[in-house]
């Protein structure tokens, strides 16, 4: 399993400087989690919202405010790619990430939301 941990801002807000990705075994165990987990990699962002990130198969990805870009982050070894949404684009739900594509509903900038499904390549 994996989750985002955010911290280190003096108030409760979205806003954290430190927005840590971290993996550990599924278990329903609290100490064998507190014993395996381990934070893969501190993503280069400032916020995150939870409802816009994805997992799937040693894949994790993730669309933070403002939802122009997508990091996709390697669960095997903690190396990120970035994909930007497009010009006049921004991604409103992540559907699936795979090793070579990410697949997203868009939304306009400044219109309507959810009027595309596209695929990037990775």
């Amino acid at each position: 399993m994996s989750w985002i941990e955010s911290s280190g801002a003096t108030a409760a807000t979205w806003n954290q400087p430190n927005v840590d990705l971290w993996s550990a075994p599924y278990t329903n165990s609290p100490t064998q989690l507190a014993s395996t987990a381990t934070k893969l990699v501190t993503l280069p962002v400032r916020s995150v919202t939870p409802s816009n990130a994805i997992a799937f198969r040693s894949l994790y990805a993730v669309a933070p405010l403002p939802f122009d870009v997508a990091y996709i982050v390697s669960l095997a070894d903690g190396s990120i790619r970035r994909v930007s949404a497009g010009p006049n684009w921004k991604f409103a739900t992540l559907v699936l990430v795979t090793s070579t594509e990410l697949w997203a509903v868009l939304d306009a900038v400044n219109g309507q939301s959810g009027v595309a499904l596209a695929k990037y390549s990775l």
